[in-house]
C-alpha cells in the first residue's frame, strides 16, 4: 500500500472567531516549570491508562497450529492429511496443497506454514492414496487391504481426484459452513502428479450438477502447477481445454529455467491452454482474461517440483501472490453451503 495522505482542514475553527480580550487588571500567570512537569505527568498517565482500557482489536491474533485429521473417502480410503486453519474466517481463502508421485504432505510444510501464518489462507495438506500415511482402504467386503505408491494401478490415479481431493474438499465445506474459510475462494497447488490430479479434480468440479438452490461446483478458481506433468497414467492436462472448465480457472504454470523436462512439460501445457485465455483465437488477449494465464519459469534453478520451495528463489511469495490477485481481491462473497442429502 502506498503513503497515506492525510488531509488537514483549511482553517483552524479557534482561529477564525475573535478572542475576547483578558478584562482589565486581570493578569494572566505563567505556570512554573515544575507545575508544567506536573500537568505533563498528569496528561501523560491519564493518556496511557485510556489506551490501556483499549481492547486490542486491529492486533493479528496468534496463528492456530497444524493439526493432523483423518478423512475417509467414498470408497473407503483413510487418507491422513494435515489442517492449517486461518485466523480471518469467512475471509479466508483455502487452498489444497498436492504432492507428486512417491511424495507426501510434509514436502508442503513449510510453504503451508508459510502461506497460514504470513498470508492468512486456510490451508490443507492431504497424503494422496497410497502416500505418507494413507496407506488404509476398507473395500465394500469389510475386507482391509495396504496401498503402496510402489503397487498403484492405473485407476488409482483418476481416483485421487475423483475420490481424495473430493473428499478433502468434503471436509472444506464443513469449514465453511462453521464460518472458518470461504469456500468460493478456492485455490490448488499441484507438484509434478499432483498438478495432474489437480487439473483434473477441477475439471469435475466444473462439470458438478447444481441443484436450484445449492451450488455443488464451479469452487476452484485458481491453479498453482508445480513443473507439471503433460499426462500420466490415466491423468491428463488436456482436461484444461474442455467445457466448462477451459478458460474458466486462472493458471500459474511453473518451472525452473535449468529444468529441461519440467520446461519442456510446462511449455507444452501453456502452448495447449493459451488459445482458451485469448479473445476469439486472435494474438491478443481478452480484457478479462489476460490476468488468468501465468507462464512463470524464470527461476534460476535445475530444481523440480516441490524442490523448488525453500530455496530463496522468491516462488513462495509469487505463488501467495498469485492466490491474492484471483482469490483474496475479488469480491467473492461468503455463503453457507447445505448439503443436498
Amino acid at each position: 500500500m502506498g503513503p497515506v495522505r492525510i488531509d488537514t482542514p483549511a482553517g483552524n475553527p479557534m482561529n477564525s472567531r475573535a478572542m475576547a480580550p483578558y478584562p482589565t487588571g486581570w493578569k494572566r500567570h505563567r505556570p512554573t516549570p515544575l507545575a508544567r512537569a506536573l500537568t505533563a505527568l498528569l496528561v501523560t498517565l491519564i493518556v496511557g491508562s485510556a489506551h490501556a482500557q483499549q481492547p486490542a482489536s486491529d492486533a493479528k491474533p496468534p496463528p492456530l497450529e497444524p493439526r493432523d485429521v483423518e478423512i475417509e473417502t467414498k470408497d473407503g480410503v483413510a487418507l491422513r492429511a494435515t489442517w492449517y486453519a486461518s485466523t480471518v474466517g469467512e475471509e479466508a481463502a483455502p487452498l489444497i496443497l498436492l504432492h507428486a508421485l512417491h511424495g507426501n504432505r510434509n514436502d508442503f510444510r513449510e510453504f503451508a506454514l508459510y502461506l497460514q501464518r504470513e498470508k492468512d489462507f486456510a490451508v490443507i495438506v492431504p497424503d494422496l492414496r497410497g502416500h505418507g500415511e494413507s496407506t488404509q482402504q476398507e473395500l465394500p467386503t469389510g475386507e482391509m487391504v495396504r496401498l503402496s505408491d510402489n503397487r498403484l494401478r492405473p485407476h488409482d490415479f483418476a481416483a485421487m481426484a475423483q475420490r481424495d481431493v473430493e473428499a478433502v474438499k468434503r471436509l472444506l465445506i464443513r469449514h465453511n459452513n462453521a464460518g472458518e474459510l470461504n469456500i468460493e475462494r478456492l485455490g490448488i497447488v499441484g507438484a509434478e502428479m499432483g498438478a495432474l490430479v489437480a487439473i483434473e479434480w477441477a475439471y469435475q468440479d466444473w462439470i458438478a450438477d447444481s441443484l436450484p438452490t445449492i451450488k455443488q461446483g464451479r469452487d476452484v478458481r485458481a491453479l498453482a502447477l508445480l513443473s507439471p506433468m503433460s499426462h500420466f497414467k490415466t491423468l491428463d492436462s488436456r482436461w484444461l481445454t474442455q467445457p466448462p472448465l477451459r478458460g474458466q480457472i486462472a493458471l500459474q504454470i511453473i518451472a525452473g529455467a535449468s529444468d529441461s523436462d519440467g520446461l519442456r512439460d510446462a511449455r507444452s501445457i501453456y502452448n495447449l491452454v493459451r488459445r482458451s485465455y485469448l479473445n476469439g483465437g486472435s494474438d491478443e488477449p481478452a480484457a478479462n482474461q489476460q490476468d488468468k494465464l501465468f507462464f512463470d519459469v524464470g527461476y534460476d534453478t535445475s530444481l523440480h517440483g516441490a524442490k523448488m520451495l525453500g530455496k530463496k528463489l522468491g516462488l513462495e511469495e509469487r505463488i501467495a501472490r498469485f492466490f491474492e490477485l484471483q482469490l483474496v481481491e475479488p469480491d467473492l462473497p461468503w455463503k453457507e453451503r447445505k448439503s443436498p442429502l
